[in-house]
C-alpha cells in the first residue's frame, strides 16, 4: 500500500500497546480491485452476521407451520434491510473503539444475559437492536458498569506498565 506523507493516523491497541494506524481511506477515494472486493466481503459479512437471527426465525416459523421458507418475503427483507444499512456505521451503539466503553458493554450483556435467561428468554430470540437497546439503558441506568471497565483497564496497565520478559 503506497502511503503518502500526511496520511491520516488513529490510534490502534495491538496486544495492548497503542499504536499509530494508517487511515489511507478517505471519502472520494478511488477503489483499487482487490480494495473493492476486501469491501464487499466484509459488507456481505456484516448482512450475513445482522440477518442471521431474522433467516432462523422464518425458518422456525416455517417449520412450525409445517411449510417451506418463504423465499420471496425474506429475500424483500433482505434487499429492504441491506437498502437501509450504512456500512461501517454504527447503529445503536454495539461497536465502539474505545476499551472502557467496549468492556463495560461486555460486562453489561453478560449481566442482562444472566437475568434474561433467569425469566426464561431464549437469547438467541433477541434482536441486535433489542440487545443494544437493553446494553444502553443499563449502562445509563447502573455507572458501576464505566467504573468497573475504567478499573479493570487502570490494573491491566498497571500489570503491563510492570511486566518485564526475559528471553
Amino acid at each position: 500500500m503506497d502511503l503518502q506523507n500526511g496520511t491520516l493516523t488513529s490510534q490502534l491497541t495491538v496486544s495492548g500497546i497503542q499504536l499509530a494506524a494508517a487511515c489511507p481511506f478517505s471519502a472520494g477515494h478511488i477503489l483499487r480491485e482487490n480494495e473493492a472486493g476486501v469491501l464487499n466481503q466484509t459488507f456481505h459479512e456484516n448482512l450475513r452476521n445482522n440477518f442471521a437471527s431474522r433467516v432462523d426465525k422464518a425458518k422456525e416459523e416455517a417449520k412450525k407451520a409445517e411449510k417451506e421458507v418463504d423465499l420471496k418475503t425474506l429475500q424483500a427483507e433482505f434487499d429492504k434491510y441491506t437498502a437501509e444499512y450504512d456500512f461501517g456505521v454504527n447503529r445503536g451503539g454495539a461497536r465502539t473503539s474505545d476499551p472502557i466503553e467496549r468492556e463495560a458493554r461486555k460486562d453489561a450483556r453478560e449481566k442482562i444475559s444472566d437475568a434474561l435467561k433467569k425469566q426464561g428468554i431464549i437469547l438467541k430470540n433477541i434482536t441486535t437492536d433489542q440487545w443494544n437497546d437493553y446494553i444502553d439503558k443499563a449502562i445509563d441506568k447502573y455507572p458501576q458498569f464505566r467504573a468497573a471497565a475504567k478499573a479493570a483497564a487502570a490494573a491491566r496497565a498497571a500489570t503491563t506498565a510492570t511486566l518485564e520478559l526475559s528471553v
